[in-house]
C-alpha cells in the first residue's frame, strides 16, 4: 500500500492483534468472513441484463491470507494489459489527451516519454487493439501528430518504429498479486477411502475397499455437500444396505445376486443428490440384512465420491478445458421444416464426430429411441451420422433437447474438383509377372501393375534370382523374352511406378489413423505403401509430407472420386476449442481506489467477466475458485508456471450459461471483527 492514513491504521490494527511481535505482519490476524457470488448475465457491451445466480452467507476459508496476500506487491508477478493495433498496417487511428507537459522529452540525448505508460493508454479507444494480460509486456512505439483539438496533444501508436517515434512500454495493470476466477462444471470426485471424513464403524479397508461382515455395520459421511455416491460391489455374498439422509430413511440397496457366480462380482452405483450443500448433510450407510440362505454375507463399498470441499483443496474438480467432448448441457435444436430428397427431416450437431450411443434426444419428458439404420425410422425414432454429425428423423420437430459426447478426431471435407491432381512414384517395386510359363508365351507385364493405371519405367527383370537383359526386350510394362522361358522358369521384376493420385492437405499434424471416406460414405482402405495407391478405393499419408493425404482416384466400385470425408486425431486439437481460460480480475473504475479493495465498507471485492463464447458451448456452472494465478493452458505470456494457490473454492447451483451469454462474476468478501462488526480499513 502506499503511505497514507488507511495504511498507518491497518498497521497499527494489526501490530495489536499479533501483540507486536517482530514488528511485522502475522497470521493471527482475528477477522472472520462472510461471502457473497453474484453470477451476472451481461450484453456485448458489458450492461447486466440478468442475474443467473446469487449465493449468500459464504463462509471463506483462510480471507486474512487473501486480504495480507492481496496488499503486498510482487515484482515478479506484475501484470501487464499488452495491446496490438488491429489495422492490416499495424498503425493505431490518432487519438487526443490533455496533457500537463510535452509528450516526449530528451533525456541523456535519447528521445522519451514523459509521462507513465498508463497515461498514455488511458487515451486510446480500446476496440482499435487486441488486448491480452502477460506477465511479460510488448513494447510498441508512439508518435506525436498534429492536432485537431485545443489544448490537447495528438499521438498515434504503432507496431513498428517510425520516424518520430519512441518506445512504449504496455499499461502496467497491476503491480499487486494478481488474481484469476475460475470455473468449473464438476459434479464430484472420489473420496479417499482412508479419509478420516468416513466415519467407520464395522467396516475396515480390504484390498482397497470398504467391507463389512457384521450386520449393524455402518459408514457415515458428515459434510456440507449436494451430491454422495457409492460404488458397491454386488456377489452371491451380498446382502442389504439402508441409507439414511440426515437420520430419515432414503433408500434400502440390495447387493445380494444368486445369479452370480462364486467369485463373481458386479458394480452398482448408488447415487444421491439434490442436497443443500449450504447445510451440513449426514448420509449413512448400515448393514441392515441378508438372506438366510447366505453364509458369511458382506457388504463391499468400492469407492465414494462427493462434491464435499475441504480446506487442503486446491482445485476445482472438473474447471473447463481449453478442448472439449462432453456437451451434456441442453441444448435445443429444431429439424429442417422440409424433408430431404428421402423424406427424411434433418437436423446437424454443432460439433462432431460423435461417440456411437451418446447422443440423447428429448423432447418434453419423452426420450427418443436412436434406430441404426434410416429404414427403422418412425415417429419417436432418430437415427445418426456419427460422423458427420446428423440426425435423421420422420418428421418435423422443434424443441428437442440433446446432449452428445465427440470423439477425440477431427472433421474435414473437401469436394472433389478442389482436390489436387498430381503423379506419386513408388521406385523398386518388385513383384512377379502376369503371362503363362509354358515354354511357348512369350509375353509378360508386372502383376504389380494395375492396368490401366499409372506408367511403368525402370523394369529390371531376374530370371531364377539372376539380373538378366540378354533376349529381353521392354517396352513400357511389356516385357518380351527370345526365345519363350522353359517351364518352370522363376520370372520376377524390379521397377519404378508413377501413379495418378489425388492430394488432400490437412487443417493439422495428425496423432492417429487417418479415416478418408468416400461419396457414398464407405472407408476408404489404408494403402501401406504407395504402390498400393494404384487399387481402387485407398488412401495413405504421404509419408515425405506428414498433413498430406494421398488418395486414389477410383472409389471401390471402380468409379471416379467424389467429393470426401475425413476424420483424424491431433493432439494439436484434441476436441472441440472452448476459448476458455482464467479470467482476470477487473481493475475498479475509480483511479484512486486500491485495486479490488473497498475497506471504508469492510470488503474485499473481486470482479471477473467471462464474455460470450467462453466457453463457446452452452456450460452448467457447478463451481469457481479464486487464484492466484493462471493455468499453463491459459497461455499467458510470461507465466513462468510458479505454483498457483487457491484462495477459495466454492459449490455454487448448478447454473446455465449459454455459448452467446457473457457473464459477470462478484466475489464479496465481507471481513468482521471479533465483534462481529465490518472490520474498516
Amino acid at each position: 500500500m502506499k503511505d497514507s492514513p488507511m495504511k498507518k491504521q491497518l498497521l497499527s490494527k494489526l501490530d495489536r492483534k499479533s501483540g507486536g511481535a517482530g514488528g511485522g505482519l502475522h497470521d493471527e490476524f482475528q477477522v472472520s468472513a462472510k461471502g457473497r457470488i453474484m453470477i451476472e448475465e451481461i450484453d456485448e457491451d458489458g450492461q447486466v441484463v440478468g442475474v443467473l445466480a446469487d449465493k449468500k452467507n459464504l463462509v471463506v476459508d483462510g480471507a486474512e491470507h487473501i486480504l495480507l496476500r492481496s496488499f503486498a506487491g510482487d515484482t515478479e508477478r506484475t501484470l501487464y494489459r499488452n495491446r496490438i493495433p488491429k489495422a492490416a498496417n499495424g498503425v493505431s487511428p490518432k487519438y487526443h489527451i490533455r496533457l500537463d507537459k510535452a509528450l516526449t522529452e530528451v533525456v541523456s540525448g535519447q528521445s522519451t516519454i514523459a509521462h507513465s505508460p498508463n497515461v498514455i493508454w488511458s487515451g486510446v479507444n480500446e476496440d482499435d487493439f487486441e488486448t491480452e494480460y502477460a506477465f511479460n509486456p510488448i513494447t510498441l512505439f508512439v508518435k506525436e501528430e498534429t492536432s485537431n483539438e485545443p489544448g490537447q496533444v495528438a499521438f498515434s501508436i504503432s507496431k513498428t518504429a517510425v520516424t518520430g517515434s519512441v518506445p512504449l512500454q504496455a499499461e502496467i495493470y497491476s503491480g499487486y498479486s494478481n488474481y484469476f476466477i475460475g470455473i468449473g462444471d464438476g459434479v464430484k470426485k472420489e473420496m479417499p477411502l482412508d479419509d478420516t471424513r468416513i466415519i467407520k464403524s464395522g467396516f475396515a479397508l480390504d484390498s482397497g475397499k470398504l467391507t463389512a461382515t457384521v450386520q449393524g455395520s455402518t459408514l457415515k459421511i458428515e459434510e456440507k455437500l449436494s451430491h454422495v455416491s457409492f460404488l458397491f460391489e454386488k456377489s452371491n455374498k451380498g446382502g442389504q444396505v439402508e441409507i439414511k439422509v440426515n437420520d430419515q430413511a432414503h433408500q434400502t440397496v440390495e447387493t445380494y445376486d444368486s445369479n452370480l457366480a462364486t467369485g463373481e462380482t458386479e458394480d452398482l452405483l448408488v447415487e444421491v443428490s439434490d442436497l443443500d450443500f449450504d447445510s451440513l448433510q449426514k448420509v449413512e450407510l448400515t448393514f441392515a440384512g441378508a438372506d438366510s440362505g447366505v453364509t458369511g454375507p458382506k457388504i463391499v463399498v468400492k469407492s465414494i465420491e462427493t462434491d464435499a470441499l475441504q480446506k487442503k483443496d486446491n482445485t476445482l474438480i472438473r474447471e473447463f478445458k481449453n478442448f472439449e467432448n462432453r456437451f451434456d448441457t441442453v441444448e435445443i435444436y429444431n429439424t429442417m421444416p422440409t424433408p430431404d430428397e428421402n423424406g427424411h427431416y434433418v437436423f446437424r450437431l454443432l460439433n462432431f464426430p460423435v461417440v456411437k450411443d451418446s447422443v440423447k434426444l428429448n423432447y418434453d419428458t419423452t426420450s427418443l429411441q436412436e434406430v441404426d439404420e434410416k429404414s427403422k425410422l418412425s415417429s419417436g425414432k432418430f437415427f445418426v451420422d456419427h460422423v458427420r454429425g446428423y440426425v435423421y428423423m420422420s418428421e418435423a420437430m422443434t424443441g428437442l433437447a440433446v446432449t452428445f459426447t465427440t470423439t477425440n478426431e477431427f472433421y474435414e471435407d473437401q469436394r472433389e474438383n478442389l482436390l489436387v491432381s498430381k503423379n506419386v512414384t513408388a521406385n523398386d517395386v518388385k513383384s512377379g509377372v502376369v503371362g503363362a510359363i509354358d515354354g511357348v508365351n512369350r509375353t509378360f507385364q508386372p502383376s504389380g501393375f494395375v492396368t490401366g493405371i499409372g506408367t511403368v519405367s525402370g523394369v529390371r527383370v531376374y530370371v531364377n534370382g539372376v539380373l538378366t537383359s540378354s533376349g529381353i526386350s521392354v517396352a513400357g510394362q511389356n516385357i518380351t523374352f527370345s526365345p519363350a522361358p522353359a517351364v518352370g522358369t522363376v520370372i520376377e521384376v524390379e521397377f519404378n511406378y508413377s501413379i495418378p493420385v489425388r492430394s488432400y492437405t490437412l487443417a493439422f499434424k495428425p496423432s492417429s489413423d487417418i479415416k478418408v471416406y468416400d461419396k457414398s460414405q464407405a472407408l476408404y482402405d489404408v494403402a501401406l505403401a504407395t504402390k498400393d495407391l494404384a487399387a481402387a478405393g485407398t488412401a495413405m499419408l504421404n509419408p515425405l509430407n506428414d498433413k498430406e493425404v494421398l488418395i486414389s482416384t477410383r472409389v471401390k466400385d471402380g468409379s471416379p472420386i467424389g467429393n470426401i470425408d475425413l476424420t483424424y486425431g491431433t493432439d494439436e486439437r484434441p476436441g472441440v476449442p472452448t476459448g476458455y481460460k482464467r479470467a482476470v480480475i477487473l481493475k475498479p473504475k475509480k483511479m484512486n481506489e486500491y485495486p479490488w479493495f473497498a475497506l471504508d465498507r469492510g470488503e474485499i471485492q473481486f470482479v471477473a467477466e467471462f464474455k460470450e463464447n467462453t466457453p463457446m458451448q452452452a456450460v452448467t456452472i457447478r463451481e469457481m475458485g479464486l487464484f492466484d494465478g493462471p493455468r499453463l493452458d491459459d497461455s499467458i505470456r510470461g507465466f513462468k508456471n510458479y505454483p498457483v494457490s487457491a484462495f477459495s473454492l466454492v459449490r455454487v447451483a448448478p447454473t446455465r450459461k449459454d455459448t452467446k451469454t457473457g457473464m459477470r462474476v462478484t466475489w464479496t468478501i465481507t471481513l468482521t471483527d471479533e465483534d462481529g462488526k465490518s472490520f474498516k480499513g
